[in-house]
């Protein structure tokens, strides 16, 4: 009866309220999903280049001690065979070495 009694008013709407009204109906989801679509595109963007650059800072970092632990070992007359033995061991390039040696 409700079901019935809703029809009848929906078919008592004049045309040209009803079509401008579909209209919207149907813009709104494309926008939303164009949006969504944006932001998914702009986050990925972004997580990729944090993780870049966080890369990117690591391998500096790691530079950086290394050229400071050579620079500090001049200062105090370390000998070279003793620095490389130090760099070696701090940052496990022993194994790495050996696996391209072998």
């Amino acid at each position: 009866m409700k079901a019935e009694r809703m029809r009848q008013l929906v078919m008592q709407v004049p045309a040209q309220v009803l079509v401008p009204l579909q209209a919207q109906a149907q813009v709104i989801p494309v926008t939303m999903n164009m949006i969504v679509h944006a932001a998914d595109h702009h986050i990925m963007v972004i997580s990729i280049m944090v993780v870049v650059i966080t890369i990117i800072m690591a391998v500096v970092h790691t530079l950086m001690v290394i050229i400071g632990d050579v620079l500090v070992a001049d200062l105090v007359m370390v000998p070279m065979d003793k620095l490389q033995d130090h760099i070696m061991d701090t940052y496990h390039l022993r194994r790495v070495v050996h696996l391209h040696v072998q």
